[in-house]
C-alpha cells in the first residue's frame, strides 16, 4: 500500500516573535517535523500591524 505524506507549515506571527511549525503526515497520522521560532526587535511588528517589512522579511529567511 502506498503512502501520501503532506507536509503543512504554520506561522505565528506576533509583535515580539515569530513561531513556525512543520508537520508531516496524512489522515490521523500527523506529526511534528520541526518548528522554530525567533524574536523580533521592537517596532517591526506593532499591535499585529507590520510595520517594518524588510527587518520582518530578513527574520523569517533566518527562521526558514
Amino acid at each position: 500500500m502506498l503512502s501520501f505524506w503532506k507536509k503543512s507549515i504554520g506561522l505565528d506571527v506576533a509583535d515580539a516573535s515569530v513561531e513556525i511549525v512543520e508537520l508531516v503526515g496524512s489522515g490521523k497520522e500527523v506529526k511534528l517535523f520541526n518548528m522554530g521560532r525567533i524574536s523580533l526587535r521592537q517596532g517591526i511588528v506593532e499591535q499585529g500591524r507590520i510595520k517594518d517589512k524588510e527587518r520582518l522579511k530578513k527574520a523569517l529567511k533566518s527562521l526558514f
